[in-house]
């Protein structure tokens, strides 16, 4: 059958390319999507057109109760597998549902203080990847760069400033919307960098797993590592957006413009970079904080009303 063939094709591609955590991922995506292509007699890929996208957020809503953000990760599935064959489908103009998910929320000063020293404290060594978590933590949150876009930096495309008052910078030539754009970070992170450079086995890409000798992903790696950091010092949630929205805020609360920040950050629009990097929730928590009549003596009085209760 021609469409088992078809997928098949693109798992083991992305399982050669990608890691294994993202063809696994795939997997389980696509498994969930093999019913509705059977109940449709879709015998190849190219039977799919545009009006298939709104059968298929009925299937996905009625047999698994699905959120609009879940329903379009399938929706990408099967729109990644037509690009990936180079089929020119209708179902490629179809439209993804409001995104209904949470938006990402910025770590506190404490929850951020508590990551960088965790990760400072590391040790390195030639045999693990502890330096190069080290390097892509701290350019993160230092550059507020997206993940996906450190993970293919070239070694290339990294130059370093001369001096401790300049800054360092990163091109990226593929930037989301396959925009070329610079990316800073300060030049105390260089040492760091160059030792990294050091120790890498091959001369392309700046981020090498260098236990598996493979270009580090995100499915397989990071995110790993980042749950293995979260439990460690009990963190609820520890995901990569949250470096770059934290980044972002602190800059506008230390007074940067919003027209910087929407370069810095690469929006299209500054509409979008107004909401991003919108301080109001961490101003209201901090005022909160402070303002809040609750002090210590009434917390003592609470515990010993708690008392004589008990």
């Amino acid at each position: 059958m021609e469409l088992k063939k078809q997928i098949n094709d693109f798992l083991d591609w992305n399982f050669v390319n990608n890691g294994k955590g993202t063809a696994r991922n795939y997997k389980k995506l696509i498994e969930a999507l093999m019913p509705f292509f059977e109940n449709l007699n879709i015998e190849s890929l190219r039977d799919l057109e545009e009006i298939h996208c709104t059968e298929l957020y009925r299937y996905l809503q009625a047999n698994f109760n699905q959120k609009n953000n879940t329903m379009n990760k399938h929706r990408g599935i099967i729109i990644n597998m037509l690009n990936f064959h180079k089929i020119k489908s209708t179902f490629l103009l179809s439209s993804k549902l409001k995104n209904d998910k949470l938006a990402t929320q910025p770590l506190d000063n404490d929850e951020l203080d508590l990551v960088i020293s965790y990760i400072m404290s590391l040790p390195i060594s030639r045999n693990d990847n502890n330096i190069m978590y080290k390097c892509l933590i701290l350019l993160m949150y230092n550059s507020g760069s997206r993940i996906t876009a450190l993970l293919n930096v070239e070694q290339d495309h990294i130059y370093f400033s001369r001096n401790l008052k300049g800054l360092s910078s990163i091109f990226l030539p593929k930037a989301k919307g396959n925009k070329g754009m610079f990316i800073y970070f300060s030049p105390k992170l260089n040492d760091l960098i160059k030792t990294l450079l050091g120790i890498n086995p091959q001369k392309k890409f700046l981020f090498w797993n260098l236990r598996l000798n493979r270009q580090l992903n995100y499915n397989d790696d990071v995110r790993n590592f980042l749950n293995r950091v979260k439990k460690k010092l009990d963190i609820r949630k520890l995901h990569p957006h949250q470096f770059r929205k934290t980044m972002a805020i602190n800059m506008k609360l230390n007074g940067c413009d919003y027209d910087t920040l929407q370069v810095l950050l690469g929006h299209e629009d500054i509409t979008t970079t107004k909401i991003y990097a919108n301080p109001n929730h961490v101003l209201a928590k901090a005022r909160f904080a402070k303002f809040n009549t609750l002090d210590n003596k009434t917390y003592k009085k609470l515990e010993k009303i708690e008392n004589l209760l008990n």
